[in-house]
């Protein structure tokens, strides 16, 4: 199990006597651990002595056949799902369509077929697709006048153990060699601790990007971290933070129960449950801790604070947390304070931002890339903090960063510049240049594009106040009703924005820093 970095992976090649194939075959399908590499374009590797093999016209047979089951299964409305097809044959497999079509044919409703055959016709439907892929394998492989040869990809740590049960179903009759990876990037194989269905979660998110590259970190635990806290302070309300939390549970409850309703839509939101329950946690906790907002009302806020304890933060309109020099307002009202709201959003994005880098840093590493290390993420970190940040925090916000950057501009902003220049026009010339302004300036735009965590809050706190304000004028019923069509206004549309917002920043104004999302997924042939 890896958190942060993919599996090691080791290529193997297989030497097979085909009178064993068919069992070594079956064997790597049922371990599921060998993701196969087509050799057929590899016929020069082997001398020209090693022949492509076609795919068979048993393959376009059970293609046929698989087309016939998926009609039937569907008009008896069993569903496409597989059974253990554990001693069936091809001939029995045939026999038990051909029983079917006559069943329906003599008239039988189709609720009595679907009773008699419908387990045997998962079994069949299972046995015909393992055949089906069984001829995909066979077809990737290269063969000699007696032998099969197989190349792939698997797990280091499960080599030796395969190659054991390998040569125990082929009688000896198998060898394994390992081959140089140099040429070609392994495949990447994501591992989480079993059961931990909130990582696996927001994997997708990185997955859905792309995939990570063998040798990149892996952002997923990162983005575990930071993607329900900038959530929470673009969506930041106690009490909506409090529904999205408790729906959240549910929708986990529901999915461990296996409850289904909705659809696909719905579905999708079951599988989520836990995630929709951290980010809303996240809104609840900054809501009532850095806001004191609850439902948009900051008097509702403050009595709540009391009653929980926290009634000290009240005392203070604006609480600046001082971070190396850095003055950090982190309590306070967003809609009073929006000028502390744009310092926070836009230090948020200078954390997340210097993360990125540093993770640059480490793939550079990790790939031996130690020059491109050196003109690239190395000195843009460097440019970053010593110019960037300098430059919107003291001159831009005043925010009395003098106690920390008491050194020359021109060693902060001049010096890193004109290393990145002159290196890249070194070793890249004219378009290594191109390359460093370009840094600088996405640089500066990604940082800004942190103010959206302004923007979708102040949004959030006006919906609300909209509402609470028409709701006032009809007593304490037209409130009671301001804060339930409010809530589910809000949630619907605002809270919608800002889960996109928040993946914007990750994928656009994080990614771009350190992931290059070029890795190949890793999946191993299997049967079953």
């Amino acid at each position: 199990m890896r958190l942060l970095t993919q599996e090691e992976m080791v290529r193997i090649r297989l030497y097979v006597h085909e009178k064993f194939f068919d069992k070594v075959a079956l064997e790597l399908g049922r371990l599921s651990v060998l993701h196969v590499v087509d050799v057929r374009g590899e016929n020069e590797d082997f001398g020209g002595h090693v022949s492509p093999i076609e795919l068979s016209e048993r393959y376009h047979k059970l293609r046929y056949d698989l087309s016939k089951v998926e009609g039937v299964m569907s008009r008896l409305d069993i569903p496409l799902q597989g059974g253990e097809p554990a001693g069936l044959e091809e001939e029995k497999a045939a026999e038990i369509i051909e029983d079917v079509e006559k069943s329906l044919e003599a008239g039988r409703t189709e609720e009595e077929v679907a009773s008699q055959y419908g387990e045997a016709l998962k079994k069949v439907f299972t046995f015909i697709q393992a055949g089906m892929k069984m001829e995909e394998f066979r077809s990737k492989c290269g063969k000699t006048k007696r032998v099969i040869v197989v190349e792939g990809w698997m797990p280091k740590n499960r080599m030796d153990s395969t190659y054991e049960r390998l040569k125990n179903v082929s009688e000896g009759k198998v060898t394994l060699t390992t081959l140089s990876q140099e040429e070609e990037e392994p495949p990447s194989k994501i591992t989480f601790p079993e059961g931990f269905q909130l990582l696996k979660t927001f994997s997708k998110l990185t997955t859905g990007f792309s995939f990570p590259g063998y040798k990149e970190i892996n952002p997923t635990v990162f983005q575990l971290v930071s993607y329900p806290i900038i959530f929470g302070f673009m969506f930041g309300d106690f009490g909506q933070g409090l529904i999205l939390f408790a729906f959240g549970l549910l929708m986990e409850y529901a999915r461990r129960k296996g409850l289904k309703f909705g659809g696909e839509l719905g579905d999708m939101v079951i599988q989520n449950g836990l995630f929709i329950s951290v980010i809303g946690l996240l809104a609840t906790i900054i809501g009532l801790v850095n806001y004191g907002v609850v439902f948009g009302s900051p008097e509702w806020g403050h009595t709540v604070r009391e009653a929980v304890g926290l009634g000290f933060l009240n005392e203070h309109e604006v609480w600046n947390v001082n971070l190396g020099g850095i003055k950090v307002p982190l309590v306070f009202e967003p809609l009073h304070h929006p000028t502390k709201l744009l310092i926070l959003s836009i230090f948020i994005g200078c954390v997340h931002i210097s993360l990125g880098l540093i993770i640059s840093l480490i793939n550079h590493i990790r790939r031996k890339e130690y020059r491109d290390l050196l003109i690239g993420p190395g000195i843009r970190l460097w440019l970053y903090w010593g110019g960037i940040v300098y430059l919107f925090f003291f001159i831009v916000l005043r925010e009395g960063l003098a106690e920390v950057f008491t050194m020359n501009a021109m060693l902060l902003l001049f010096l890193p510049f004109t290393v990145m220049l002159v290196f890249q026009l070194k070793f890249h010339g004219m378009d290594g240049m191109a390359e460093s302004l370009e840094a600088i300036l996405t640089s500066i735009s990604h940082t800004i594009s942190y103010a959206r965590i302004l923007a979708l809050n102040l949004a959030h706190e006006v919906f609300n106040l909209i509402f609470l304000t028409a709701g006032a004028a009809l007593g304490m019923a037209g409130i009671i009703a301001a804060v339930v069509l409010g809530s589910i206004a809000v949630l619907l549309l605002e809270g919608i924005l800002s889960l996109i917002h928040t993946l914007r920043l990750h994928w656009v104004e994080w990614f771009t820093k350190f992931y290059h999302g070029d890795g190949v997924e890793y999946t191993p042939f299997s049967i079953y």
